[in-house]
């Protein structure tokens, strides 16, 4: 809920209320376990569920309030703390593929691939004027949507793939590469650790 409002510190705390753990033991109320269930009166599966879709929902969103057309939303509800954020080929409503990168708190690139040629409408936090990339020369504008956020449309087709950017970023081919995150010591392996005593 936190991160459909746009309450993005939020989600940091309750998900880490969730994946709390101090000298390789869960704590918490309700901490999550090795085997990824956490306990009540007994095993619970919904919950872990639940939060590998609020992740989710912190990096890209694509569900609409209007009746026609989705709004795809790179990195809708990242907290401050996550600077450096990347995915890769995520689904989003209206057959998209999206990936995309998030270094030292800005929004690099973002990927979409049409997979079925629905209406490509995308909100994603790059400095305007945003320029597109891909095997032809593709149309952009850039408006907002009824609430007054930016709101970027692409003449995506079937079967193509755009690269969107920041025009003032004029990023090097070499910095056009989705890698993953380093990972943070203490932090490492949740889903596979050894039970605790």
């Amino acid at each position: 809920m936190s991160a459909w409002l746009g309450r993005n510190n939020d989600t940091d705390t309750y998900l880490n209320q969730f994946l709390e753990f101090r000298e390789g033991r869960a704590v918490g109320r309700f901490p999550i376990r090795a085997n990824t269930m956490y306990t009540e009166a007994g095993p619970v599966i919904e919950t872990p569920l639940s939060g590998a879709a609020s992740l989710h929902e912190f990096v890209l969103q694509s569900w609409s309030v209007d009746p026609f057309g989705t709004h795809i939303r790179v990195f809708p509800a990242l907290p401050d703390a996550w600077k450096d954020v990347s995915f890769d080929k995520l689904l989003a409503e209206g057959a998209f593929e999206v990936s995309a990168v998030r270094r030292d708190g800005k929004t690099k690139f973002v990927q979409i691939t049409s997979l079925a040629g629905a209406p490509c409408l995308v909100r994603t936090s790059l400095e305007e004027p945003i320029v597109a990339h891909g095997d032809r020369a593709f149309k952009v504008t850039t408006g907002k949507d009824h609430n007054g956020l930016p709101l970027t449309t692409i003449d995506l087709r079937k079967g193509e793939t755009v690269l969107l950017a920041s025009e003032k970023d004029k990023l090097p081919p070499s910095q056009l590469k989705i890698e993953p995150v380093a990972a943070q010591p203490g932090r490492l392996n949740f889903y596979g650790s050894p039970k605790p005593d």
